[in-house]
């Protein structure tokens, strides 16, 4: 069973290397402009705001179906 210090590493690098490939992907649109602390943190935020609707559609995706209801007495 994986713990609540694996699970929070694992979020941590997941977003950061989100964030990479959305710096990176960026840069290769935008070639001209120049990196900053600011595009950093927004490039940041947008990476955890992915992550966190990923897990949300994802968990929600995963909900087990209803239980099939009894047979109807007579």
């Amino acid at each position: 069973m994986a713990t609540l210090k694996d699970l929070s590493l694992s979020v941590v690098v997941s977003v950061l290397l989100l964030a990479l490939g959305i710096g990176l992907v960026f840069h290769w649109v935008y070639p001209r402009v120049e990196p900053s602390n600011e595009l950093a943190g927004l490039f940041f935020l947008v990476a955890v705001v992915l992550r966190l609707t990923l897990a949300r559609l994802l968990a929600w995706r995963r909900k087990a179906p209803p239980a099939a209801e009894p047979e109807a007495r007579k």
